[in-house]
């Protein structure tokens, strides 16, 4: 799934059993879809991280005491408002949050032979959606305008939802 801002992906991996990925309901869908854990749960609260869903969780898995991992470092992002991640904080005392990024980085740096080929395929995709856009691009048209050309033609050449940046 996409970066979900307001709507956060919360993805626990226990250090031993199944992980959790806990998304809002309105991209349950998209979160069965295209994600290979098995236990998805939902929560509905909008602009709000899931405190209680993420909460009964970490019950779920023991883990209200001891250190938890979290995307804290360089190049990370919790997807959350701050206030509720200090209020996550708060309400799990027994619970000292660590830096993540030590385990997270070699572990995003390996790829499978299968998620090379999806790189391979995307960077095709985008080069060929980039080809197309510059070949219909005028002077004088908006730069909403180019973001409309490459939105189209990222759907054209197969693309998901495209994200563009003028």
């Amino acid at each position: 799934p996409s970066r979900a801002g307001s709507r956060p992906f919360i993805f626990l991996l226990p250090q031993s059993g199944p992980p959790i990925l806990i998304v809002h309901t309105g991209r349950e869908r998209e979160a069965r879809g295209y994600s290979w854990v098995e236990e998805i749960r939902t929560y509905h609260a909008l602009s709000r991280a899931p405190l209680s869903e993420i909460i009964e969780a970490l019950h779920d898995v023991g883990l209200l005491q001891g250190r938890v991992g979290a995307e804290l470092g360089a190049e990370e992002s919790l997807d959350v408002p701050v206030g509720d991640f200090l209020e996550l904080r708060q309400r799990l005392p027994g619970v000292r949050f660590a830096d993540a990024g030590p385990a997270l980085w070699p572990a995003r740096m390996r790829k499978s032979a299968a998620e090379i080929n999806c790189v391979r395929e995307a960077c095709t995709a985008t080069a060929r959606a980039y080809a197309l856009t510059f070949e219909q691009a005028r002077a004088g048209i908006t730069e909403a305008d180019v973001a409309r050309l490459m939105t189209v033609a990222s759907l054209e050449v197969g693309s998901g939802s495209p994200w563009v940046i003028i």
